[in-house]
């Protein structure tokens, strides 16, 4: 009787509440694929129907959606350990080096490796102080419409890179078919990176790749890092040529000076795979 009583008094974990419908293999899946509304509306009914928690099944994925400010602060501040790791989806792993980007890549000793060192190398005041000059060097006059995606483009690169590819006068035929490779590689990344692909719902079918996505995703995948490449091959020949008077201008430089301190020895990817995939996932 003790026994049983004791088992009683254990706190049950309580299953979010699933909307009705859900079919074998697919689950919510059809709920959320009419043409007529807008999947956020689709959400929001269902969150008014079943509250502002819920799990929905896409397929083999069990996902946990939040439509309430109190539930999701509770999910960042409480529980932000648990939900820290990312789904792993076609994109993180075509595009992300195998979900090596610390913002496709699961919650661990890695993941909070790199996220300390974009915090305090590249996102810091002390850092945005050192590239201030980079910013009051862009042209103050800008018109929206037709330069906004460029100029932000250059003050990522300039950051991560210390590259100027717009707005600093011509450029060598080398530099310029460069500056296009990245402007579309970034352009393609930000766009496939939302995309839903069958593999994401149902792992075992991402041979059956009938959308085509995941071609692109590979293709997307290859050129970001030929340019990756091109950098870091940049910056060390660079520093052989400056030896020790080299400084830390920018996040590639930073990135390479802890690779040569051994920072990365311990973690699961090799040094140069972590530091294109954290310079890949600063300018997200």
């Amino acid at each position: 009787m003790s026994h049983a009583y004791m088992k009683s008094k254990k706190p049950k974990h309580v299953k979010a509440p699933a909307p009705s419908g859900a079919w074998p293999i697919i689950g919510h899946l059809h709920l959320l694929s009419g043409k007529e509304q807008l999947l956020y509306r689709t959400l929001g009914k269902m969150a008014d129907q079943y509250g502002p928690a819920m799990s929905l099944r896409l397929g083999s994925s069990e996902t946990f959606v939040v439509s309430s400010f109190e539930v999701a602060k509770d999910c960042f501040t409480v529980n932000d350990k648990a939900l820290a790791s990312r789904p792993i989806t076609a994109a993180a792993k075509h595009m992300g080096y195998d979900c090596a980007v610390f913002g496709f890549a699961p919650y661990s000793a890695f993941w909070r490796e790199m996220r300390k060192i974009a915090t305090l190398e590249l996102l810091s005041n002390r850092r945005l102080q050192m590239l201030k000059h980079k910013g009051g060097s862009e042209p103050v006059m800008v018109d929206l419409k037709s330069w906004l995606e460029d100029m932000s483009l250059n003050m990522m690169v300039r950051m991560v890179a210390g590259k100027r590819y717009f707005g600093g006068g011509s450029l060598s035929p080398e530099d310029a078919e460069e500056a296009r490779q990245c402007r579309k590689g970034v352009a393609n990344f930000f766009h496939l990176v939302g995309i839903f692909t069958v593999s994401d719902a149902f792992p075992k079918l991402g041979w059956f790749d009938f959308q085509g996505h995941e071609k692109e995703m590979k293709q997307t995948g290859r050129e970001l890092d030929v340019i990756l490449e091109r950098w870091i091959e940049n910056h060390r020949q660079q520093r052989k040529v400056s030896g020790t008077k080299h400084n830390d201008s920018d996040f590639v430089d930073v990135m390479l000076s802890l690779a040569e301190q051994g920072k990365f020895s311990h973690l699961q990817h090799d040094a140069i795979t972590s530091i294109k995939s954290t310079c890949l996932a600063n300018p997200d």
